[in-house]
């Protein structure tokens, strides 16, 4: 799923985009979401997630999941010698917060994970949301429409509008770069994850 759409940026720049600035869009939309992700420390989309698996450390009775999980696949002990897995029953945990995603960690119902060092591996969708949320793909679509606004025509000058029929054309003047938005940029600090 992607952070923004080229009806999102065309309806917030209140026309519909060239075929120059269809092809900007088309190369810009994923460079928007790497820098939110980057940006944040987080990933709005379990699509673009590349992370499958986390592994932790047994003798507990809850695991704290490194990366949030939206769904969860499975749960396995590893063998650290053989790499034989045995699947852990579903019914032998529950998944915290409880009727909530995304999932923070893990806890047996009773007991302790089996003691070794990274013998629980855990295996699911591992991104902080479920859908992308409105506020960043308001974000996400200020930012390409403020890339769309400054590109450059043919001719490598920077265009600002163009109509066809009456044939006129405006040049933008100065250079924004995509965080220098302070809408873009409070909305981004409040999902922006702090270590601490």
């Amino acid at each position: 799923m992607a952070y923004t759409y080229q009806s999102r940026v065309e309806e917030y720049i209140k026309r519909e985009l060239t075929d120059y600035e269809v092809s900007i869009f088309d190369a810009t939309e994923p460079a928007i979401a790497d820098i939110i992700d980057l940006y944040t420390g987080r990933t709005f989309d379990s699509c673009r997630s590349s992370k499958t698996t986390e592994s932790h450390d047994g003798s507990v009775r809850e695991i704290f999941l490194d990366t949030p999980c939206s769904s969860l696949t499975k749960v396995e002990y590893v063998d650290y010698y053989t790499n034989d897995k045995t699947l852990i029953d579903s019914t032998d945990y529950v998944t915290l917060p409880y009727n909530s995603s995304p999932i923070t960690s893990i806890m047996l119902r009773s007991g302790l994970f089996t003691a070794g060092t990274k013998n629980v591996l855990v295996t699911g969708s591992f991104s902080d949301y479920d859908t992308v949320p409105d506020s960043i793909a308001l974000a996400a679509t200020i930012m390409c429409s403020n890339i769309i606004s400054q590109a450059r025509d043919e001719n490598g000058a920077p265009l600002d509008k163009e109509s066809i029929e009456g044939y006129s054309r405006s040049w933008a003047s100065g250079n924004q770069l995509v965080l220098d938005n302070p809408t873009v940029k409070s909305t981004l600090d409040m999902y922006r994850k702090v270590l601490i």
